[in-house]
């Protein structure tokens, strides 16, 4: 049925309508885009003024030997600018997060980092670094003809997860238990690696804590292959231990056999004195 002259009429009104609000709001968008780019550009001069660029960074808490790869890190984490537009180097918006993991991976030493600005252009770079839990050392142990440890120039600090971070000379941190690992390379190189698993590490660590409360006075652990193990104690005994019953175990069976022997020594007047102790073999406990 054809369209009356009213009909017409409304729906050339109709789409007259539909164009002019289409045409509305694409200005309204092209000055919304105009406005946001002239906000954006604006902005993006503002960040770049070097009235508020970062022109000093101050490196807290680290030793000088690392200090300047500290301040590389920094200064490459804030080149460049956030989508082609911002600086990052703007004292105001600079990338936190992105520094604080540059300097983290600055250096195995480095435990934790804290950004903060001091002053308008400035940035102060906290450090804190790592506290050795043990000493690993590559080789074999070495003792004096008294059976004393000696002091060894190839031993290195490793944090509470096993990871080598720090070489350190004969004597440093001699408290410290040492792990010794034939396999390890004996120069800086070694810095970065794990001495071993960290589960592996983390066991041994526990079975070392739970001797020491029965007047074993652990130095030296020789890590063999297939989860076998060397224990020398201070005066020199060798302990003989594997991983195949559980480290767990073989400290149970350890310190029970300690606590009879110290109990039959006290009670027999007789000093106590061993060369080794063997736990190797299950429950029983071999000893000469």
């Amino acid at each position: 049925m054809p369209l009356s002259r009213h009909s017409r009429i409304r729906s050339y009104q109709s789409k007259t309508f539909v164009e002019k609000r289409q045409r509305r709001s694409l200005v309204g968008v092209g000055l919304f885009l105009i406005c946001a780019a002239s906000w954006a550009f604006a902005l993006s001069r503002l960040s770049s003024l070097e009235y508020l660029s970062i022109e000093g960074i101050e490196i807290y808490g680290a030793d000088q030997d690392i200090i300047p790869a500290i301040q590389s890190a920094v200064s490459n984490a804030i080149q460049g600018s956030y989508l082609g537009l911002f600086s990052k180097s703007n004292a105001l918006i600079y990338p936190r997060k992105t520094i604080m993991a540059a300097v983290v991976g600055a250096s195995p030493r480095i435990l934790s980092v804290d950004i903060s600005r001091d002053g308008r252009q400035t940035l102060a770079v906290s450090v804190t670094e790592k506290t050795a839990a043990a000493l690993v050392c590559a080789g074999l142990p070495d003792f004096d003809q008294n059976g004393a440890l000696q002091a060894d120039d190839d031993c290195y600090a490793a944090d509470a997860s096993g990871l080598i971070f720090k070489k350190i000379s004969a004597g440093e941190d001699s408290a410290l238990i040492r792990y010794y690992a034939q396999e390890l390379p004996d120069d800086r190189s070694a810095i970065g690696m794990q001495a071993t698993s960290t589960a592996e590490f983390t066991g041994l660590q526990s079975f070392i804590a739970g001797v020491k409360p029965s007047g074993i006075r652990p130095e030296a652990v020789l890590m063999k292959d297939a989860g076998e193990y060397e224990l020398y104690a201070d005066p020199l005994i060798v302990v003989y231990f594997n991983d195949k019953a559980g480290l767990p175990a073989e400290l149970a069976d350890l310190t029970a056999f300690w606590s009879r022997m110290v109990s039959a020594a006290a009670a027999g007047g007789e000093p106590q004195s061993f060369e080794y102790i063997d736990l190797r073999y299950g429950s029983n406990v071999f000893y000469r």
